[in-house]
């Protein structure tokens, strides 16, 4: 089903003289003239293109050097988080790995115009493998007052990961 976008277009005509043609109608009977649009329209045809790859910046040879997510386990009780009642062990995940050179990928954006012309692209600093989507935990632990409370911590579990300045 095709959704009605509710699309308008405002044609406004200032003075007069803009609606003179040769001092009459376009008709060629001298009447009044009467101002109008032609609007021609087509469905709009599909065109098969196909998208662009992006250039994949890790090496085939060692893919594990990677920017990536890896696994990465807490025991609460490693850290003293004795009020924690579960899960004893939290799998939040961590990002680590290669971002490959900085000139690689400033190359695919937009800021490359403004460093070629300012003549910085001895000063780019180097990419950093850095979360790009966390998730939340739940926990059950007790409070300040020994009640057992179970609450959804946002953004404590890293879901992916990516190459950043």
């Amino acid at each position: 089903m095709q959704e009605n976008l509710q699309l308008s277009l405002d044609i406004a005509v200032k003075g007069t003289n803009s609606l003179e043609i040769d001092g009459g109608d376009v008709s060629g009977n001298g009447g009044p003239l009467h101002p109008f649009l032609a609007v021609d329209t087509e469905e709009k045809q599909q065109v098969n293109r196909q998208k662009r790859q992006v250039v994949d910046e890790c090496p085939v040879t060692r893919p594990e050097t990677c920017c990536r997510l890896h696994p990465f386990e807490v025991d609460v009780s490693d850290i003293s988080w004795d009020f924690i009642i579960a899960p004893k062990t939290l799998n939040i995940s961590a990002c680590a790995g290669s971002c490959g050179s900085p000139r690689h990928a400033f190359y695919r954006s937009r800021n490359l115009t403004r460093a070629i012309a300012f003549n910085e692209m001895n000063m780019l600093k180097p990419q950093c493998c850095v979360p790009k989507r966390m998730g939340s935990l739940s926990l059950i632990y007790f409070d300040h007052n020994q009640a057992i409370q179970k609450t959804e911590f946002p953004n404590l579990k890293v879901l992916s990961c990516h190459c950043t300045f």
